[in-house]
């Protein structure tokens, strides 16, 4: 019986001995530490252009093109020694165990490389084309995108073009000097005044012009690739593009006493026919507004938006900004709101600089907007070229 329980002890011991054990990774935590960390990065990156361009420095723009993450664990256990026979030493008595050991390692690694391509400096320095404000149109509120990308407003009266520039800083008097009274005073005076060759109350005259096109309902579209489509590649290859975009109006989205007007008067409407006439812009007009028509609208390019941040941060001039439709209304924050915090604020994102800290709060919903804009700029400047990285950095243990 004792012989029995012996044995019965010695096949479980070596049972648990000879078993093994499996650890399967839970990489999520990773994934997630990682999406967060990216991202953290990006609207940094982002606020420091912004801080820069206020500042007159060069941009610099780095992308990561590669993470990485690995984790192992070992596990070494050696089994007992045991001898059996007459004649044993005293040593031969002992079960000794082989040699333990426990592993555990963790290794990250990431690629960067600069973005200083001429491909993608050329994509940071064109114009933003109407198809990519169609898209950003599509996924965000209208004015914001609008007031980033639109550098002016040029129209045509007779044979006088007149061009109103998107400057909350050029709102000036006769004299030249900044006027606070030029809001109202534009409001108020509504008519072909406006349209004189003379550079007063300038931002106010774009504002103004602005919302009568918004109450319209002017927004961007894409519009379908074909042999007729104006700004379509007549090439097909294999980087011709599918679609282009144009600016028109949409009746759904005009003031209910304009949606008439928009409909016999305005084009192109949204959804319409492209024709090479009416959805040609530039120089050419793509709708008209009684006698006067819009000779066209300037964009920016990705650079410009930044520098064009950049100075109402220097100028404080963020709050001069207001909205006019609803779905922007409901944005929380001026369009610009940057603050130098000294002491503890929750900040959405945050860069130190020079020695100073600068801080976007948490709620300033406007100006998260205006870094999720640039940050997809930036993305469609970028070209698969440019994601082979030039050098690494490598982070072990």
């Amino acid at each position: 019986m004792v012989a029995r329980v012996g044995t019965l002890c010695l096949e479980i011991l070596l049972a648990l001995l000879l078993s093994s054990c499996g650890l399967v990774d839970h990489f999520s935590p990773r994934v997630y530490d990682a999406n967060l960390n990216s991202n953290q990065v990006l609207n940094q990156e982002t606020l420091l252009n912004i801080v820069r361009a206020s500042q007159f420095q060069p941009l610099n723009f780095v992308v990561i093109s590669q993470l990485a993450g690995q984790h192992t664990e070992t596990l070494n256990n050696g089994l007992p020694t045991i001898t059996f026979g007459p004649g044993q030493t005293t040593a031969q008595h002992q079960a000794v165990f082989g040699p333990n050991s426990l592993a555990s390692a963790v290794q990250g690694s990431f690629q960067v490389n600069q973005l200083v391509s001429a491909q993608f400096q050329e994509g940071m320095l064109a114009p933003v084309t109407l198809r990519t404000m169609a898209m950003l149109l599509a996924s965000h509120p209208r004015e914001p995108v609008l007031y980033a990308l639109i550098d002016s407003i040029r129209f045509k009266l007779f044979n006088t073009v007149v061009s109103y520039r998107n400057d909350p800083l050029d709102d000036r008097d006769e004299n030249g000097n900044f006027s606070e009274a030029c809001p109202d005073k534009v409001r108020n005076s509504f008519g072909r005044t406006l349209f004189l060759n003379d550079q007063t109350c300038n931002f106010s005259k774009f504002v103004n012009f602005l919302q009568l096109f918004m109450a319209a309902g002017l927004k961007a579209e894409l519009v379908a690739c074909d042999a007729k489509t104006v700004g379509c590649n007549t090439t097909k290859s294999a980087t011709s593009p599918t679609s282009v975009g144009r600016l028109c109006f949409d009746p759904t989205l005009a003031r209910q006493e304009l949606k008439s007007i928009v409909e016999r008067q305005l084009g192109p409407l949204c959804g319409s026919k492209p024709s090479v006439k009416k959805d040609a812009v530039g120089s050419v007009p793509f709708a008209s507004v009684g006698r006067v028509g819009i000779d066209g609208i300037v964009l920016r390019s990705p650079n410009g938006v930044y520098n064009f941040l950049g100075k109402l941060y220097r100028e404080n001039a963020g709050s001069r900004i207001g909205f006019y439709t609803g779905e922007a209304k409901n944005l929380r924050g001026q369009f610009l709101d940057i603050v130098q915090a000294e002491g503890p604020v929750n900040c959405f994102v945050s860069v130190f600089v020079d020695g100073k800290y600068y801080c976007v709060p948490q709620g300033a919903e406007t100006t998260t907007l205006m870094i999720t804009i640039l940050e997809q700029l930036r993305n469609l400047a970028t070209a698969p070229s440019d994601l082979n990285a030039a050098y690494s950095v490598r982070l072990i243990n």
